[in-house]
């Protein structure tokens, strides 16, 4: 579970065309909520994208996972959803 969080930012040459998409991140997390890796689980289909995703989650702390009592290591899947708001 993320404890904090920093949104991704939008690449500007998607955001001026219009380009959004969605991507998923496999997170993996150590027993001190440290991110150890990050994967694309689904892309959007733009790198560009892709790659802020990642970016972003780099940056986040994580609350580590729990069994028995006792923290574990821990996976999780991220979605990010980058739309572009129409005035």
């Amino acid at each position: 579970v993320p404890t904090s969080k920093f949104p991704p930012s939008y690449p500007s040459s998607l955001l001026s065309k219009g380009i959004g998409g969605k991507v998923q991140v496999t997170c993996e997390v150590d027993e001190t909520g440290r991110l150890i890796s990050s994967k694309i689980r689904q892309s959007s289909g733009h790198a560009e994208l892709d790659k802020a995703a990642l970016t972003a989650v780099a940056r986040w702390k994580f609350k580590p996972g729990i069994k028995g009592g006792r923290k574990v290591r821990a996976s999780c899947v991220v979605p990010f959803h980058f739309e572009v708001k129409k005035n």
